[in-house]
């Protein structure tokens, strides 16, 4: 950026000037940065007729008026007017640098910007000056200053007002005058100003227009006719089109306009550099080359994400220390790459981001690629985002066996939480992966990435794959998108059977694999790519099967437990109910004991005052907790059983209180009926 700086300088050093200079470059690009750590040193070591220019820098982001800048003027002016020495010097300073951090050669954050903006101060005669309605511009000799205003396209001030204000700096004052800001924002920014009455002056300059013109004689002599919208746009762009106001008063104030392309790597250097010596930044700076990559695939120009993203994984990278101890496993770099990929296409609001937040692992997300040649999705194509930001920052991985997704890096980039469970739990799973000695099963790579297999080698593990599938020797989760694959191969003819045999092989191969198979938690997450409408029948089939076995490996996986609990519902109904309302509290029992004869018949045993106290208990569970909706459907087999014998037996205590706890059940089957529609609705 030397000629930039050599431009500026040149400029500063002339005798007379009657413009001013626009350092123009877009959001994020580093604009602010390199004029704190650039331009301002080399412009206040300049001498002109012996004397040091004074810096005045000025963020115009959310100021409201004139008055509000000139105020800010003053007060910087002020801080470089006071001698080092004084006992207000550092008071006022710290006023004016409490958003910079406290090297000097920092930038300001946008937070800081927007802080910075605030009629904030810490003295009380400064708060009173800048208060008044002094004329603040009367008390600053502009000699030897050059004013600076950054963030103009974010000014609260009409563009022509500041634009017209600036200009008496440089034409009464000779003011030397530097405007740093995004020119494309700054155009798009005045054409949208004062939108409704522009509109307003536009309609009625079309229906004057139109008055004029010559009546036909059918016409009603007092009717006028209504505009139409592209005439009353035509009309706006005539009378407040850009090139009006915007570019005479820019032609008139702008002597130079310097673009601002910062070269990638130097800036790379810049930020890594900023780090103190720590073995993050031994590390970052090891794989720069990997910062430069993605940077330059993310097309996105924008060194304050990466720079954000730096930060994020700054946080991750300690914290994974702490938890191994070390980088053993070479794990860091794939959370690194997934941090900057990630940072880039949330930060910047890359169209189809939210796709990311759907998923809750990297399984997901191989699922959700691997079924996206295949069409077979609720809605068309959901999926295509997920396969252009891996051909975007994941061109040449296998995404079977690569790790390239991981929600905790998501949550913490989109949400700015960082998830301490989570990232446990993923790095564990990731560390066993790689520890694992086990080559990547066939299937994995059949589904995965077929199309990397030569010739032979392709027919021996499709043949192989089938046979396990038959056998029931695969998980039982793999089976619809196994199906899909095999009636794809067979379409093409890359596989020599006939669809219905493969149906039948795969249904019994189902069973089997459902047999010794384990509880899947995610499982909905993990065919979501798969989901598709009931007209495709053989894989709406396989999906449901498979969450049927998923849910009684649920049950199974519980029932032990469930039943340990009912059995106390007769032998010590106390301590039941003390379980049932702390560590069964979240836990759908009824669905896991799904035998409602023998809890009906149990309660017959038990002394009325339990009966009134479990129909307390059932109130409290149902009313105040959604999680156990599960139990909806047995819930209504109990009260149809109550409510059969309440109608067949002659009122006593015992009959009051089931009936009683009947109408409680009643409540609480409405309230989770509710819920559940509104999860229902939430997944559509």
């Amino acid at each position: 950026m030397n000629y930039i700086t050599d431009s500026i300088l040149n400029y500063i050093k002339k005798d007379k000037t009657n413009y001013a200079i626009l350092l123009n470059g877009s959001w994020g690009s580093g604009k602010t940065y390199f004029w704190e750590n650039t331009l301002r040193p080399e412009i206040e070591k300049t001498n002109i007729s012996g004397k040091k220019m004074n810096v005045v820098y000025i963020s115009l982001y959310g100021l409201k008026s004139l008055e509000e800048v000139n105020k800010k003027i003053f007060l910087e002016n002020l801080k470089n007017a006071i001698p080092p020495k004084n006992r207000y010097y550092l008071k006022l300073k710290k006023v004016l640098d409490f958003t910079k951090k406290k090297s000097a050669d920092k930038p300001l954050t946008e937070l800081g910007k927007i802080i910075f903006s605030l009629d904030i101060t810490g003295m009380s005669f400064v708060s009173k000056l800048y208060k008044s309605k002094i004329q603040f511009e009367n008390f600053i000799n502009f000699k030897n200053v050059v004013l600076c205003f950054d963030d103009l396209e974010r000014t609260d001030i009409a563009l022509t007002q500041i634009l017209g204000y600036i200009n008496n700096f440089v034409e009464r004052d000779g003011t030397k005058v530097i405007i740093i800001s995004n020119e494309k924002e700054i155009s798009e920014k005045h054409s949208n100003e004062n939108l409704e009455l522009k509109t307003l002056a536009s309609l009625y300059f079309s229906t004057m227009k139109s008055e004029k013109k010559p009546s036909n004689q059918s016409t009603i002599q007092n009717e006028t006719e209504t505009p139409d919208s592209d005439t009353v746009n035509k009309n706006k762009k005539k009378l407040f089109g850009e090139k009006n106001d915007y570019k005479k008063i820019k032609e008139k104030l702008i002597g130079k306009t310097l673009t601002y392309e910062p070269n990638d790597f130097e800036i790379i250097n810049q930020m890594i550099n900023e780090y103190s010596e720590s073995n993050y930044k031994e590390y970052i700076k090891t794989h720069r080359e990997v910062i430069a990559e993605f940077f330059i695939v993310s097309q996105t120009k924008n060194f304050r994400v990466l720079k954000q993203a730096l930060e994020d994984f700054e946080l991750i990278h300690s914290k994974f220390i702490e938890y191994q101890g070390g980088d053993s496993k070479n794990i860091l770099i794939d959370y690194f790459r997934f941090t900057l990929a990630c940072s880039f296409e949330i930060k910047t609001g890359a169209t189809g981001n939210e796709e990311l937040a759907e998923l809750n692992s990297g399984e997901n997300f191989s699922t959700a690629l691997m079924m996206y040649e295949f069409e077979i999705t609720k809605k068309s194509k959901p999926d295509s985002y997920l396969n252009a930001f891996r051909n975007k920052y994941y061109a040449n991985s296998n995404i079977m066996t690569d790790e390239i997704f991981f929600k905790f890096i998501e949550t913490l980039v989109r949400n700015g939480i960082f998830d301490n469970e989570l990232f446990k739990k993923e790095t564990d799973s990731f560390i066993k992966r790689v520890s694992s000695k086990d080559a990547v099963p066939n299937y994995i790579r059949l589904f995965g990435d077929f199309q990397s297999f030569d010739n032979e080698k392709f027919d021996e593990v499709a043949l192989e794959t089938f046979l396990k599938l038959e056998n029931g020797e695969v998980p039982f989760i793999y089976y619809p998108q196994a199906y899909s694959f095999y009636r794809h191969f067979i379409q093409k003819g890359l596989f020599i059977k006939d669809d219905e045999e493969v149906k039948t092989a795969l249904t019994i191969g189902l069973i089997l694999a459902g047999k010794r198979g384990q509880y899947k938690e995610d499982l909905n997450s993990f065919l979501r790519p798969l989901i598709t409408e009931e007209e495709d029948r053989c894989v709406y089939y396989f999906q449901n099967e498979t969450i049927k076995i998923n849910e009684n490996l649920e049950k199974e996986m519980h029932r032990d437990e469930v039943l340990d609990l009912m059995k106390l519902f007769k032998s010590d109904f106390k301590v039941f109910s003390n379980k049932l309302l702390s560590d069964f509290y979240s836990v759908p029992i009824l669905y896991y004991y799904d035998d409602m004869d023998t809890f009906f018949k149990s309660i017959f045993q038990i002394s009325n005052s339990d009966t009134h106290s479990l129909r307390k208990i059932l109130e409290k569970r149902y009313n105040q907790s959604n999680e156990n909706v599960k139990d909806i459907e047995n819930l209504k087999l109990l009260k149809s059983k109550i409510d059969d014998h309440v109608s067949n037996n002659k009122m006593n205590l015992k009959i009051y209180l089931l009936d009683e706890l009947s109408r409680t059940l009643e409540g609480c089957i409405t309230k989770l009926e509710k819920y559940k529609r509104l999860m229902d609705k939430a997944e559509e």
